[in-house]
């Protein structure tokens, strides 16, 4: 590998990253459940799919799913084929939540195969179908089955479109729109969100708007329409506020914090005359920052922490607390890069395993690789980010998710090319052919 190709390659593993990571996280807070969509149900099972709906939004998982296996089997006892299958597609919403991939991937298949051999064809029916779908989309993603989930989506709006549902249509350009920023295909999301415009500008201000909004947004960052994106992000951060949306708010503030991190990267590249030579995939550059690009940084970390502050689960706080670790790393804060990156470290611990988790210890791991370059710290050792790159590697594995190991991959065998280590070394031919001791 050139010295040139080094260098590209380290910026774009660092932006695919970052990019990916909040197109996953945007993601998850679109596909809503299939609840209350079913009005004709028997009472006590739809009682069941309510309580189960609060215990999933208040975060009792297990319980959730104790509930909705409740209600799956009471439609099952009245031969309510329908009202199994929505059942069944929320279970493999609490399921994906839980980190069950198996057990989601088992429910959402059987959801699905209801439906296809059912010979309701109401208005109902295409409206549990196009959220089973959306969901489907959902846990393909995560399971870093991008295409797959781009596929599912287009089903969905077009079901959608079936039953006259505008909204879910939106939903569904959306979701459409965050796959295909997941497969780099910027452009392509930008046009399916302006092609949203119309539609937009006719609903009232409403959740799948302000989502509609960040969405544009960050497609606007991405292929480097930075001031336009900060003024529809804008728009978004106003309308969740305005609903009173504590997550959308969080995912929005991340969304203007990576813009002007993005603004803040733009003018260090303008002033920035920086030479090759000694570049490898994981090179971190420590030196002092412009004025200019301090302003944006300042603010960049300002949206962070607020994105922090309302953020409703430590998996949405974890993206935004990367990319302030990142700027203080860039401002030579040392001491508060530190104490960020430990509480980071004990938040990814926590987390069940998933194509969103990898790409935040990726990421991390990364951020540590320049940590320990800046201050020659011992903790954590080149061979525990060794190690945490290949547990990604295994985790990503086990999901079938390719483009995960890839970059895992990339950043390990980045790590042995920027410190010689021979531990990074043996974990990432170890994670090649995972037959090689540790």
């Amino acid at each position: 590998m050139t010295c040139k190709s080094r260098f590209y390659f380290q910026k774009w593993l660092k932006r695919i990253t970052i990019a990916v990571l909040a197109a996953l996280l945007s993601v998850s807070g679109i596909s809503v459940p299939a609840f209350s969509q079913f009005p004709q149900t028997q009472p006590n099972a739809q009682l069941l799919v309510e309580q189960g709906r609060k215990l999933y939004e208040t975060g009792q998982l297990s319980e959730a799913v104790r509930i909705l296996q409740q209600a799956t089997d009471t439609f099952n006892l009245q031969k309510d084929e329908l009202g199994k299958a929505m059942a069944l597609s929320n279970l493999s919403l609490v399921f994906k939540q839980l980190g069950q991939w198996k057990k989601a991937e088992a429910a959402i298949t059987e959801s699905l195969n209801l439906l296809k051999n059912s010979q309701l064809k109401t208005q109902n029916f295409a409206i549990i179908l196009a959220q089973t779908l959306d969901i489907q989309g959902n846990l393909q993603l995560e399971l870093g089955r991008t295409e797959q989930a781009l596929d599912s989506w287009k089903q969905s709006a077009n079901t959608y479109a079936q039953a006259g549902d505008e909204v879910g249509i939106t939903r569904s350009l959306i979701n459409q729109s965050m796959a295909e920023q997941a497969l780099g295909l910027y452009r392509q999301a930008r046009t399916t969100l302006e092609e949203l415009q119309p539609r937009l500008e006719q609903q009232p201000d409403s959740l799948v708007k302000a989502i509609a909004l960040r969405s544009f947004g960050n497609v606007l960052q991405l292929v480097g329409d930075l001031e336009p994106s900060f003024k529809v992000l804008q728009q978004s951060r106003d309308i969740a506020k305005k609903l009173q949306s504590p997550s959308e708010i969080s995912a929005t503030l991340l969304s203007l914090g990576n813009t002007a991190l993005a603004l803040g990267n733009r003018e260090t590249s303008q002033q920035d005359s920086i030479s090759l030579e000694n570049y490898t995939p994981l090179h971190c550059i420590n030196k002092p920052v412009s004025t200019e690009s301090l302003k944006f940084y300042q603010q960049a970390a300002q949206f962070y922490e607020e994105a922090v502050t309302t953020a409703t689960s430590p998996l949405s706080q974890i993206p935004a607390q990367l990319n302030h670790l990142s700027i203080l790393l860039k401002l030579q804060q040392w001491s508060q890069a530190k104490k960020l990156s430990s509480e980071i470290q004990v938040k990814l611990a926590k987390i069940p395993p998933s194509h969103t988790a990898n790409y935040a210890q990726i990421n991390f791991a990364q951020n540590l690789v320049c940590l320990k370059q800046a201050t020659n710290a011992d903790i954590p050792s080149s061979k525990e980010i060794a190690q945490m790159l290949a547990t990604s590697v295994q985790q990503a594995r086990s999901m079938d998710d390719e483009r995960s190991v890839a970059y895992a991959l990339g950043a390990l065998g980045g790590l042995y090319l920027e410190n010689q280590d021979i531990s990074a070394l043996r974990l990432f031919l170890w994670s090649i052919n995972s037959k090689m001791p540790v």
